[in-house]
């Protein structure tokens, strides 16, 4: 099942996915550059890529986790109040009916 938030993760991901590729060819086309200055830039930007590929995973697995989180509380509500779900379930959906039939 995708979610919006799994969506949002899924973008963000291959965002960064795509800065990263990028710093990493910057860094593949100037290996040859000589100059102290380059070579100094080009190991901090390596180290910032590093640093920022360890954030990012350690950011995705707590994400994770929230949702997981989440998604348990949710169920668990859902299965100590079927009754009150199935009512605010129909009431969400009269609502929507109404506010769709006035168009």
């Amino acid at each position: 099942m995708t979610t919006p938030l799994s969506g949002l993760n899924t973008a963000l991901r291959r965002s960064f996915a795509d800065v990263v590729d990028a710093a990493e060819d910057l860094l593949r086309t100037t290996a040859d550059d000589a100059g102290a200055e380059c070579r100094r830039a080009r190991r901090t930007l390596d180290a910032n890529v590093r640093t920022a590929k360890a954030q990012i995973a350690e950011h995705a697995k707590e994400f994770a986790a929230d949702a997981r989180s989440m998604r348990d509380d949710a169920n668990r509500l859902v299965r100590e109040n079927p009754w009150a779900t199935a009512g605010i379930g129909a009431a969400i959906g009269l609502i929507a009916g109404v506010l769709l039939r006035r168009r």
